[in-house]
């Protein structure tokens, strides 16, 4: 029996390997042999290296140096030739029993057994991405399908149908072949029209885009247990050219502020709002009003709040909607976007600080008593006892409405007020940079999509005007705003 050796030992990388502690009738004992705790990727073992002290520091650092490589696993160290000194450990050699015995069979997955996966797990990223990302693939599988789609005209039970029809799809039926028929069939149904054609391609980017996202690297994890086809068909599909983002300023925002102004913070009706509102008191008869006048007071200065706080602020409309009052600084002039209880920004680089004009803050001071429903700044309405969906969400309606009905025809007119903030910055400070700053976008995003302004470089053509020509070059450039 070897005598006189230590009950643990450091080896030249720092691992510690030890003799096990027992007892044997009330007298604590150590073991002969030396072992190694080790860890890899959630697996655990205890690694028996010999009773020889300087062999057992030497084998310990041998593994610690082979299991350091990332691909290495505990099957690849004891199927090792130089480890085969090495006994596996009984917890290994169960669960290698236990696989040998039950081999893991792989079925091809249904659509829906993937999106109840999916929206199970994508917890990382916000609800409304999930929703857009199922809706996107689920309008895919019905173009496979040849499914009508379901607008918003469609009943719940016509939805529900649709859901279960592209639901059963199995995901092996998504062939490179027939995602790329559905663009095709897409595009010859726009016909030539450029503007009809550059639409179709932005919506079929999104659609292949959001499906991608699905089978990102970090869902695959959780499909593991699925045979899904390999190369997935949507890694495959590169994305159509699309048109230009580039705004284009073609309303007159100081107009239409001061419409706003007029009809909502000043109340000043027009004949068909009069006659409207009063039909609205009248015909309720002994029911109880749903909003009273000083709800549709309420309401009405909201708007004009919602359309300040983008034209001036460059609000996204669900930051609005859930901006609280802790959130304005009236001494330091300034609005901060920052994760709150109730939100959470859609960006990093949407987080910052917001400057806003004495003039807006005074708006917002008159405000305040307004608002009824703490903490937020946009106050909810009652629509027939229900709960909105998000605080405000009806007056944002609203708004929209009338902007439509006053020239700002668009899906959302509320983003092109931003856009139009962004162009306002770019005017007065020539830089892309600041747009971006003030807009808390990417510069690339801002100098893309969003500043449709800049200084004008004219030519004086020579000849048509005698006294603008250069008496070196014979032509005169002009540059204003």
């Amino acid at each position: 029996m070897l005598k006189d050796r230590p009950i643990e030992a450091r080896t030249r990388r720092g691992n510690r390997i030890y003799r096990n502690r027992f007892l044997h009738r009330g007298e604590v004992r150590y073991g002969e042999q030396y072992s190694l705790a080790v860890k890899k990727n959630g697996e655990r073992h205890r690694l028996n290296l010999g009773p020889h002290l300087e062999d057992a520091k030497k084998l310990a650092d041998q593994i610690s140096a082979f299991l350091a490589i990332p691909s290495h696993t505990f099957a690849d160290l004891f199927a090792h030739p130089d480890f085969e000194c090495l006994q596996k450990p009984r917890r290994f050699r169960r669960r290698l029993r236990a696989l040998n015995e039950r081999p893991l069979e792989k079925s091809v997955p249904s659509l829906e057994d993937i999106l109840t996966r999916y929206e199970a797990n994508a917890v990382h990223i916000s609800p409304t991405t999930v929703k857009n990302n199922t809706n996107a693939i689920r309008h895919l599988a019905s173009c496979i399908l040849g499914l009508a789609p379901v607008g918003v005209r469609s009943t719940n039970r016509q939805r529900r149908l649709w859901r279960e029809k592209t639901g059963r799809l199995r995901m092996d039926e998504f062939t490179l072949a027939d995602l790329e028929a559905i663009r095709t069939s897409w595009l010859k149904r726009a016909g030539t029209d450029g503007i009809a054609r550059g639409k179709v391609a932005t919506t079929l980017n999104s659609y292949f885009r959001c499906a991608r996202s699905i089978f990102s690297e970090r869902m695959m994890a959780f499909y593991s247990d699925f045979d899904l086809p390999d190369p997935l068909p949507f890694r495959q599909i590169r994305p159509l050219r699309e048109p230009s983002r580039r705004y284009v300023s073609r309303i007159d925002v100081a107009d239409i502020v001061q419409k706003a102004k007029r009809r909502f913070w000043n109340g000043e009706l027009n004949e068909h709002e009069v006659e409207a509102r009063r039909a609205y008191f009248s015909n309720q008869g002994n029911a109880p009003r749903l909003k009273s006048p000083e709800d549709l007071i309420r309401e009405d200065k909201a708007r004009f709040m919602i359309l300040l706080l983008t034209i001036s602020c460059g609000l996204r409309p669900k930051e609005i909607s859930r901006l609280t009052w802790d959130q304005i600084d009236f001494q330091r002039r300034r609005i901060h976007v920052a994760v709150t209880s109730y939100d959470t920004p859609k960006a990093r680089t949407s987080e910052s600080s917001i400057d806003v004009s004495e003039s807006v803050l005074a708006f917002l001071r008159e405000f305040q008593p307004f608002s009824v429903l703490p903490p937020f700044v946009i106050p909810a309405v009652r629509n027939r006892g229900k709960e909105p969906e998000k605080p405000g969400n009806l007056i944002f309606k609203g708004l929209c409405r009338w902007l439509r009905e006053n020239g700002v025809v668009c899906e959302n007119p509320l983003y092109v007020f931003r856009k139009e903030a962004g162009s306002i910055i770019y005017e007065l400070t020539d830089s892309y940079d600041r747009a971006a700053d003030f807009l808390r976008n990417d510069p690339r995003i801002a100098r893309e999509h969003y500043v449709g302004s800049r200084r004008r470089l004219e030519i004086e053509v020579p000849g048509l005007n005698d006294a603008a020509l250069c008496p070196n070059s014979g032509l005169a450039i002009s540059q204003r705003s």
